[in-house]
């Protein structure tokens, strides 16, 4: 009974391990090295910003309208959807 337990642990442990390295293997493939595109250095974060915002027009858009930019979001408690956020929310920031 304990070897089988063991050899289910065994198991379980080798899919999660499988699907987590399926999921970084596609995203690492997906991303496109950007490195050809820039003569000298980025030296500042304004400068990457502003270096990626000459092909990618619309990621500046994009980018304010997610929950990491605006801190907000719908989220449903006791039944019920509610906005939250930074402006109706207790937080240490």
């Amino acid at each position: 009974m304990k070897a089988r337990r063991q050899i289910a642990k065994a198991k379980f442990l080798i899919a999660v391990l499988v699907v987590m390295l399926a999921g970084f293997t596609g995203s690492a493939l997906a991303a496109t090295d950007h490195s050809g595109f820039f003569e000298g250095t980025l030296d500042t974060g304004p400068d990457v910003t502003k270096a990626c915002l000459e092909c990618h027009e619309d990621a500046a858009e994009q980018v304010m309208g997610t929950t990491h930019w605006t801190w907000s979001s719908k989220q449903k408690i006791d039944g019920k959807t509610v906005h939250r956020g930074k402006v109706n929310a207790l937080n240490n920031f």
